[in-house]
């Protein structure tokens, strides 16, 4: 994928996009070579089937990479949501535990600065 500059999720998906219509393309052509049946051009249509067999293996090998990283990319979102909500438990719970600290004084006193009349 590098050899494409793609570096993004979007640019793999349209790429991939593009790897699918380029071998249902190729398969296409290739299928009409198979149909054809005259004998003496058969040499030459054999080399055209191996040839585009050869491309449609290559398009296919990229287009599996491509799916392997969106499934890689899926996973990630996942793990940083799972983090992301990790995360926001444990802020919670500190401020939990601050409000349950200052809120158990044993004096009753919110701190230093709650304003005491009287001086």
């Amino acid at each position: 994928m590098w050899e494409h500059r793609l570096q993004t999720l979007a640019e793999v998906q349209a790429h991939k996009s593009n790897l699918e219509n380029q071998i249902e393309q190729l398969a296409r052509q290739r299928k009409v070579l198979y149909r054809q049946k005259q004998e003496p051009e058969r040499a030459a249509r054999e080399e055209q089937i191996q040839k585009l067999t050869k491309q449609i293996k290559a398009l296919c090998h990229e287009f599996y990479i491509c799916t392997d990283i969106e499934a890689d990319a899926a996973m990630m979102q996942e793990k940083l949501r799972q983090a992301e909500l990790a995360a926001q438990q444990e802020r919670n719970e500190v401020k939990e535990d601050e409000y349950k600290r200052r809120s158990s004084r044993p004096d009753g006193a919110r701190g230093a600065s709650v304003f005491r009349g009287g001086y």
